[in-house]
């Protein structure tokens, strides 16, 4: 009886080291990222619904294509600066998947090496 509870804590104890995941810090790392992409694109949306509104105001008047011109440039502006800064967000991110998916490698390739000798 005392053999099965030794073994049981060794079960135990080995089950907790396998369950810590060696790229918890980089996956931990994603979180922030993936806030900012979704704030970006709330602000784009916000942005979208004032220049729709902005947009109406301009055509309720007599002379309006300076003002829809003056629309048009900024939402051109601010659009790629949205995409500029969503992008740079998914390249945080693809560079925390390429590193995660490098370290998997590596333990693939340590386990092999260190399995077959």
């Amino acid at each position: 009886m005392v053999a099965i509870g030794l073994l049981g804590a060794g079960g135990q104890a080995l089950a907790q080291t396998q369950a810590v995941d060696p790229d918890a810090e980089l996956k931990a790392k994603r979180p922030p990222h993936e806030r900012n992409i979704a704030a970006i694109e709330a602000e784009r949306l916000a942005f979208q619904r004032d220049l729709a509104q902005r947009e109406q105001v301009c055509l309720k008047r007599f002379f309006s294509s300076g003002c829809i011109e003056q629309i048009r440039t900024e939402h051109l502006r601010e659009m790629r600066s949205f995409d500029l800064r969503k992008e740079t967000e998914l390249q945080a991110l693809r560079d925390i998947d390429a590193e995660i998916r490098a370290r998997v490698r590596a333990r693939r390739a340590e386990d092999k090496t260190g399995s077959g000798s």
